[in-house]
């Protein structure tokens, strides 16, 4: 009850975010990210206690239904940090901004990723010679 409880919140944090350039901004997203990770940390301690309860009360062993938990939480973290790793990354090297969301002009043709035309941008919101069309 809890971790929905959370996932509530977490939706209802969503939907108060400020407006991109906003001075509060940097905080919503600290907050939006922790409570996102603790819910999805309650989430998952939630399943695997629920597995634990259907185990002993249908006295089947936990090792069939904890197996398959244990390798989907496992893969979705792997992913998450993952994904968080490559973020910081990008921000170390200045190649994304994360108050604007922008990614820096050279990103493209330097890292070979495809972006739908016209959506290069600098950090800051300028956009690059390429995307203006010029």
């Amino acid at each position: 009850m809890t971790a929905v409880a959370m996932m509530i919140v977490q939706a209802l944090i969503g939907g108060f975010r400020p407006h991109l350039g906003a001075k509060n901004r940097h905080l919503w997203r600290r907050v939006h990210q922790v409570w996102g990770w603790l819910t999805l940390a309650m989430g998952t301690a939630a399943a695997y206690i629920g597995v634990a309860l259907f185990s002993a009360l249908t006295e089947t062993p936990v090792a069939y239904f904890l197996g398959p938990a244990l390798a989907i939480s496992c893969l979705l973290l792997l992913v998450g940090l993952g994904l968080e790793t490559r973020k910081f990354k990008l921000e170390r090297a200045g190649e994304y901004d994360k108050h604007t969301h922008d990614f820096a002009a050279s990103l493209p043709s330097s890292k070979g990723m495809d972006m739908p035309a016209g959506s290069a941008t600098a950090p800051g919101g300028a956009r690059s010679a390429t995307a203006a069309g010029t």
